[in-house]
């Protein structure tokens, strides 16, 4: 399968929303993304989850919940990828022509800062790309 699955429990439903609550997986322990996608260290979070069919599913009920593999690359790139080498472009660029370390620091630093407040600006944009879908589990 080409997706990154996650159990997780339905803990609301709204409209054709559900808001499933991602449980910590020992699946996690073998991932290959696992340094960068760091569920193991964060506590448990609900996500939203467009449906179809929400009177298919019930509050309480385990469910898994996919995202395609390639929307789970271009997180990582969005995410930890771009960021640094705002970071690290603005610091050696402006550091080239100026030589001036305190000065390249805070382009890098600003440059950075403005990416982030870019993203923040396109984040309904994002989250329409991003988007999960959700099944039942088979047991």
């Amino acid at each position: 399968m080409d997706n990154i699955c996650h159990k997780g429990t339905v803990k609301e439903i709204a409209g054709n929303t559900l808001f499933v609550e991602i449980e910590r997986s020992a699946a996690c322990a073998t991932c290959q993304a696992k340094s960068a996608c760091l569920t193991s260290n964060k506590r448990d979070e609900i996500i939203p989850v467009p449906t179809h069919e929400p009177d298919a599913f019930h509050v309480g009920e385990a469910v898994n919940i996919h995202l395609k593999k390639s929307m789970g690359a271009k997180a990582i790139v969005i995410a930890y990828l771009c960021p640094f080498l705002m970071l690290t472009v603005g610091l050696f660029v402006t550091y080239y022509f100026t030589k001036n370390e305190l000065l390249s620091i805070g382009v890098a630093f600003g440059a950075t800062t403005l990416y982030f407040l870019f993203i923040k600006k396109i984040e309904n944009r994002l989250r329409k790309h991003f988007t999960f879908s959700v099944s039942k589990i088979n047991e």
